[in-house]
Formats: structure tokens, C-alpha cells, sequence
């Protein structure tokens, strides 16, 4: 019994860490590409230190699954394929909030 409540704790912790560090990678995604206020590439997301490369492709992918960012497969002569993410319109303003939430919190 104390072994399967020590395990329910874990967990419990692990989800909530989980929730912890999808929000705050969430916000640092958005913010990003709005600033950016252009298309931009998973590694150019890496290199700016937005998110880290495990755990970027999977917020870009739940971010994409709630309608906020569309991505589209781009490759050609000059540069191996890719995707590159941009904001929708309902991504944009959910960055607009945030960007107003924070300057509130001022």
C-alpha cells in the first residue's frame, strides 16, 4: 500500500512538472514568433534558446494542434527540407494577451 502511494506521488509531481515546463516553453514558443513577426524554423527557435531540442518539436506540435501555430514543409536548392512555424491569426492574439498580462504585471 505505501509503495503504490509513494508511486501515486510521483506521479502526481511528474504531471505537474510536465504542466509547469509545457506552459512556461508554451510562452517562450508564442513570444518568440510573435516578435519575430515572420515565419520562423525550428532551429532558429534552438539557437535563441527558446526551448530545448527534445522538447521543442513537441510543444510546437500541441501549439500547432490547438490552432495557434501552422507549420509548412519548405526545403529547396540551397537549404535541406524543413518546416517552418508561423502564428495563426488566433495565435497572434493569444500572444497579444499574454504581451498585455504581462505589461499589467508591471
Amino acid at each position: 500500500m505505501l509503495s503504490l502511494t509513494i508511486g501515486a506521488c510521483m506521479l502526481i509531481a511528474w504531471c505537474v512538472a510536465s504542466v509547469v515546463f509545457f506552459s512556461r516553453d508554451r510562452r517562450s514558443v508564442i513570444r518568440y514568433m510573435f516578435l519575430a513577426g515572420r515565419p520562423v524554423y525550428g532551429f532558429e527557435m534552438i539557437k535563441a534558446d527558446v526551448s530545448s531540442r527534445g522538447y521543442l518539436y513537441v510543444v510546437l506540435a500541441r501549439l500547432e494542434d490547438e490552432g495557434l501555430v501552422k507549420s509548412v514543409a519548405e526545403g529547396g536548392r540551397t537549404r535541406p527540407p524543413g518546416r517552418v512555424y508561423m502564428l495563426t491569426a488566433l495565435g497572434a492574439h493569444v500572444a497579444c494577451e499574454e504581451h498585455d498580462r504581462e505589461l499589467l504585471k508591471r
